[in-house]
């Protein structure tokens, strides 16, 4: 057996109105107001206040918004049944007026869980706000404390709020560059330094001596890098002239020692051999050939 629908509104439902010509306000409560407000409504309260004109003697509205009201208007609240600490007059604040904003509402439930059909209550004249017109020090003290709440950093199950923790890392990994950026500066100084120093303790040396120690150079190992002979003897300026007349330098590409320099074949009496596909012949120092038999 199919089970009963419920029936529905008709979607050609006639819009009531009866009350298209009403003015109306509409007006932010604050959530206080508004629960008392309605519970009031819900036990059957004959008057939930009084709007009324403020006294000539109130002070007057400061930079009204264009077409706002320039009357102030109060709401009082009913002394009997008003909870302790609750403000009892209100003010309303008015703003400008919206270029076109209607209110529509919907009857009770008629029989048989139909809807009524929907009603034009008019159109919006004013917007604005209700706040209490004089606030008292408990009530500033419950407004502080909300101000906090809402103000203090936002933490989960005791993790921080992830915005303030990614500021937090920013600033860390901002410190840590520039921290990185000085020691390698700091690095280079004292590299130059040191360099400088390694320089000036190089003794001057004359042509012969030079040339003298870039063979015994070259008797260590057969082949030299420019800068690590100049690390190896200093005296940079007068090391030119002396590769020139002793050495020759690898040219062949994809060589294990391209760019480097080895002495020439007549200096290398005595000394090992520099083979290995450099552009090296290899000679065998101090042997003399032997005749064929």
């Amino acid at each position: 057996m199919a089970a009963r629908k419920a029936p529905v509104a008709d979607a050609h439902a006639s819009l009531g109105l009866q009350r298209a010509d009403e003015r109306l306000w509409v007006m932010k409560v604050p959530k206080f107001l508004m629960e008392h407000l309605q519970l009031c409504a819900a036990n059957g309260a004959v008057s939930l206040g009084t709007v009324q004109q403020a006294p000539p003697s109130a002070k007057p509205i400061v930079r009204a918004p264009p077409g706002a009201p320039t009357t102030a208007y109060t709401l009082t609240l009913p002394e009997d049944g008003r909870p302790e600490g609750l403000p009892r007059e209100y003010e309303f604040r008015f703003a400008s007026p919206p270029p076109a904003m209607y209110v529509m509402s919907r009857g009770a439930a008629a029989k048989d869980s139909v809807l009524a059909a929907p009603r034009l209550e008019g159109r919006v004249h004013h917007r604005g706000e209700l706040r209490p017109r004089e606030v008292s020090g408990e009530y500033r003290s419950l407004i502080k404390e909300r101000e906090d709440r809402a103000n203090a950093p936002r933490r989960t199950m005791g993790i921080v709020d992830d915005e303030q923790s990614l500021l937090k890392k920013q600033k860390l990994s901002h410190r840590q560059m520039r921290a990185d950026e000085a020691a390698a500066k700091a690095k280079k100084a004292a590299q130059r330094q040191k360099n400088s120093q390694s320089k000036a303790a190089q003794p001057e040396l004359s042509s012969r001596e030079l040339k003298e120690a870039l063979k015994g150079c070259f008797a260590r190992q057969p082949f030299w890098s420019r800068h690590d002979l100049v690390r190896e003897l200093g005296n940079e300026n007068a090391l030119g002239k002396g590769l020139e007349e002793l050495c020759v330098r690898v040219t062949a590409k994809g060589t294990q020692h391209y760019g480097d320099y080895r002495l020439k074949d007549e200096y290398r009496t005595g000394l090992p051999a520099a083979g290995g596909g450099d552009g090296a012949s290899p000679s065998v120092g101090g042997a003399s050939s032997l005749p064929m038999p």
